[in-house]
């Protein structure tokens, strides 16, 4: 009991507990827990719970991913492929697809903030070293691909790291149309259209106009 353990101090005339009484232990918050933990953490990079950027550097940053969150968002299946997160090595979570770590390789550059904080949620609930424990199943030393589910989130859940992995994603499609030489006005448009608006997405500043096409005013592209 209480009583017990507590000693008799002599200066204030009442029992106080000794100074080896509380021990530390140090805990690890997990799902929806360790969500809004992240959010504390990180509010000063434009993280929040709902999703809207702090800073402004952030917000001019904010990618066609980001904005797309304006829009009926795709409902997704998040793929688990337990063979590939095995075979990654946690000091080589450089080399790693983030993408496909999280369960969202079909998405990449097209998934919107909303959908890798709830891919990275159902990978956190699965797949932490706690969860597997409480399911029974035996945690080896050489299995630590946990570790390779946290750094994918830590880079695509933060804008700024999210487009500097995504500029060099070998998915990404950066080639340009060839076009002979006196192509006409709508054969152009129709080539350079979709380049132009894929690579929309590396500008600094939000809502980049379309090439537009015959049919568009000056004003409007």
């Amino acid at each position: 009991m209480l009583s017990s353990t507590m000693v008799s101090s002599p200066e204030c005339g009442v029992s106080v507990l000794p100074d080896d009484f509380f021990t530390s232990a140090e805990v690890e918050p997990v799902g929806r827990w360790f969500l809004s933990h992240w959010d504390r953490l990180h509010a000063h990079r434009g993280m929040s719970s709902s999703g809207a950027g702090a800073g402004s550097d952030e917000e001019d940053g904010a990618d066609s991913a980001s904005s797309s969150s304006e829009e009926e968002e795709e409902d997704v299946e998040f793929e688990d492929d337990l063979e590939y997160l095995r075979s990654l090595d946690p000091k080589e979570c450089k080399e790693q697809d983030h993408y496909r770590v999280l369960g969202i390789p079909r998405l990449r550059i097209r998934a919107t903030e909303e959908q890798i904080r709830k891919a990275y949620r159902f990978k956190v609930l699965r797949h932490h070293p706690d969860k597997r424990r409480a399911a029974g199943e035996d945690i080896r030393e050489d299995d630590d691909y946990f570790t390779c589910i946290t750094r994918a989130f830590e880079t695509l859940g933060a804008p700024a790291k999210r487009r500097s992995y995504d500029s060099v994603d070998p998915e990404f499609d950066d080639d340009l149309p060839e076009l002979k030489k006196g192509v006409s006005e709508a054969e152009f448009l129709a080539a350079y259209g979709p380049a132009f608006e894929r690579n929309a997405r590396w500008s600094v500043k939000k809502h980049v106009p379309k090439l537009g096409d015959e049919r568009y005013k000056k004003n409007t592209v």
